[in-house]
């Protein structure tokens, strides 16, 4: 949290965490001299990692969604994996959804991406897919 809030592990899926991770350590040695950032050390690194693939994002599995290809879940694809892998709409409830999508908006428009006006209106992915 010394650059920015601290980062959700569902934010990429356990096979991106790795990459990611090694990204930002080199950024936080490289401002260590400059900005006086503390980089984690070799086994500080290994137990972030072991976290955040343990808590990472579960990717949709594409063969249990045969309609992915309607206009609500492709607007659900390209509005959500412009910064995170496709998440599986199960991993929510219909009524966690909302907030859900709530929370994003406003992710969304913190990072300037692209924030549709309508954004899986009255839930319909949540209908179409979640208990």
């Amino acid at each position: 949290m010394q650059c920015h809030n601290l980062p959700g592990p569902g934010l990429h899926t356990a096979s991106e965490w790795p990459q990611v991770l090694g990204r930002m350590n080199m950024r936080m040695q490289m401002m260590g001299g400059m900005m006086g950032v503390a980089a984690p050390d070799p086994v500080q690194l290994e137990i972030l990692l072991g976290y955040l693939q343990r808590y990472a994002q579960k990717p949709i599995n594409a063969a249990t969604y045969p309609d992915l290809d309607t206009p609500p879940s492709r607007a659900f694809s390209t509005t959500c994996m412009q910064c995170h892998a496709l998440p599986d709409p199960k991993q929510h409830t219909a009524r966690e959804w909302p907030s859900v999508v709530t929370r994003m908006r406003s992710n969304m428009t913190a990072m300037g991406k692209i924030v549709p006006d309508e954004i899986l209106t009255e839930n319909k992915l949540s209908k179409q897919y979640c208990a």
